[in-house]
């Protein structure tokens, strides 16, 4: 049947994937990726995307490839944005992580060509996941591995970057030899992936692991002949144990080491990168010639490499796009475009009216909170001026009754005036009433989660006066204790209820608790209240006895009352 002729199909150009055979058939990859999303399992969807995949890849088309690599994701059944921890998303009890595995690691190498790091490093993590729900220990051992590749490339970050990068480098060689080399039995497969770890090893002073590395990787490797010469390709593994004979201060191995890197690999990399060190190791033996030579032709080199690299780059950006290949998918994506064009007019226009609303409901609101703090700041400035005519006229009062009293009350008139201006001051006293009110609702009004008394404080015109006068250890003004004690009413009133309630009314005591309150010292307390350092500290010990039962110095007392009137 035709089921059994496409499985057929599917099993051969999987055959022909494995055997690393270029695919080119990009007709029939696509005539079983859509037959098998009509007909197949989910597992037999996920691989036939994935050979789709493979086949855009070998043709240099990148970004499709990476479209068929995401289609076989969506088929395997296992959400994409799935926890690397292994919090799949509904996964089938059958799903085929091996093919999954495979999926991840074409897709991060991919995105390690492109040179877009966080995404490879994305699908390592779960490439490495897959790997171990599969019990595929190779893949487990070849996503760790690959991982080294970009945790090197971020290495060219300076700082934190660079030292989190080399320790995570450390780390995955550390699992290699520990688990995989000496544990699992993956040894000679481990032992190949060693070469790339010795140079962060020797940069962190960390040679004895280094050179244990160094000898693992050369007898069990297989990339050695017998006479110790390293197969064509990988001459770098000379430049890794230059650096190290270099870091134990054995230079002549180091040179030799050098030299041969430079005889036997003959493109620019190694070329540039032997030069290099030859150059810094000639400056150390004091051979300034060779130095300057071998510094001139790194140079060159250099200029050769960054040449090769960068058409390397643009032969790579040529080939990631086939713009006549994906003309028809443009048209499509351009008709899509277009109805998401005009909802998001759509939408933008109600966010436009309702943006518009907002802001003038918000602009009013500021205009009347503007309006109320004018009106709180008028009736502050009132109270203060009342509560000092009150206190004049009460002066006022005393000195007519002491008079009159000294006269025998033979002077009626006295008695008169002070009558009146009880009166006076029954009528301010109600004025002074009213304002406490307003000022009281708007500060309640004011007050949002998280406010405290210091920074309603430091919020306040009180706190600029007290500063400056802490600063230039002034004398507090009649005008400043007002104030003082109008804001204690309005935002300590735990604290002026326990000074009323232990009868506690003499004004520099109770302004001496405020202060404390405000968290200044026993010098600033005392310069503002105009009396000595000593009296400050033996009235402290009486408020402390008065108010909490308990003898301590002012330290205590300050500690006490902070924990009073935390404002919510």
């Amino acid at each position: 049947g035709r089921h059994e002729r496409m499985q057929q199909e599917l099993a051969a150009l999987q055959a022909m994937n494995q055997a690393d055979s270029v695919l080119t058939n990009d007709s029939l990859a696509q005539a079983l990726a859509d037959y098998f999303d009509r007909h197949g399992t989910a597992n037999e969807q996920m691989e036939a995307h994935y050979l789709l995949g493979r086949t855009y890849a070998d043709r240099g088309e990148a970004p499709a490839a990476l479209a068929a690599y995401h289609d076989a994701i969506d088929r395997s059944g296992v959400g994409e944005d799935s926890d690397v921890e292994g919090d799949l998303k509904s996964p089938p009890t059958d799903c085929n992580y091996h093919q999954l595995c495979r999926v991840y690691a074409q897709m991060a190498k991919i995105f390690y060509q492109q040179n877009l790091l966080k995404e490879n490093l994305e699908c390592l993590d779960k490439y490495l996941l897959y790997g171990w729900k599969a019990k595929d220990t190779l893949s487990v051992i070849n996503a760790y591995a690959h991982k080294i590749p970009t945790f090197e490339r971020l290495c060219a970050d300076d700082g934190a970057m660079r030292l989190k990068m080399e320790d995570s480098i450390i780390y995955i060689g550390n699992i290699l030899y520990e688990q995989f080399y000496k544990k699992e039995g993956y040894g000679r497969i481990a032992s190949k992936y060693f070469a790339t770890v010795i140079p962060t090893l020797i940069d962190r002073g960390m040679k004895e692991r280094a050179w244990h590395f160094i000898e693992i990787y050369e007898r069990e490797s297989g990339y050695f002949d017998s006479l110790g010469n390293i197969e064509p390709g990988r001459e770098v593994f000379y430049n890794c144990k230059a650096r190290y004979f270099e870091a134990v201060n054995r230079l002549d191995s180091a040179e030799y080491y050098l030299r041969k890197e430079l005889a036997s690999g003959k493109d620019y990399m190694n070329q540039n990168m032997a030069s290099k060190y030859l150059s810094r190791l000639f400056l150390k033996t004091n051979m300034p010639d060779s130095a300057a030579k071998y510094a001139i032709y790194s140079y060159d080199m250099n200029d050769s490499l960054y040449a090769q690299m960068a058409t390397a780059e643009v032969e790579k950006a040529q080939n990631m796009f086939n713009y006549t290949r994906h003309k028809e998918l443009a048209i499509s994506e351009k008709e899509r475009a277009d109805r998401e064009q005009a909802h998001f007019r759509f939408l933008a226009g109600v966010l436009v009216i309702g943006g518009a609303v907002l802001f003038f409901m918000v602009w009013k609101k500021k205009k009347e909170r503007e309006a109320e703090r004018k009106e709180y700041e008028e009736n502050r400035r009132m109270l203060v001026r009342l509560q000092e005519e009150k206190k004049s006229l009460m002066a006022v009062v005393t000195n007519y009754e002491n008079l009159n009293s000294e006269l025998e009350g033979s002077m009626e008139i006295f008695k008169a005036n002070a009558t009146k201006l009880n009166e006076i001051i029954g009528r301010k006293s109600e004025e002074i009433k009213q304002l406490e009110e307003k000022v009281e609702r708007y500060s309640r009004s004011m007050h949002t989660a998280g406010d405290t008394v210091e920074t309603r404080y430091k919020a306040s015109s009180l706190y600029e006066a007290l500063e400056c006068k802490v600063r230039k250890g002034m004398r507090m003004t009649d005008e400043d204790l007002t104030a003082l004690d109008i804001f204690a009413k309005e935002h300590m009133p735990a604290l002026c209820s326990l000074l009323i309630s232990n009868g506690v009314d003499d004004e520099k005591k109770c302004r001496t608790c405020f202060l404390f309150r405000l968290h200044l010292n026993v010098k600033d307390v005392s310069n503002l209240l105009g009396v000595t350092s000593p009296y400050i500290s033996q009235i402290s010990k009486d408020i402390l006895n008065l108010l909490f039962s308990e003898t301590g110095s002012s330290k205590e007392l300050k500690k006490k009352l902070e924990n009073l009137d935390k404002a919510t």
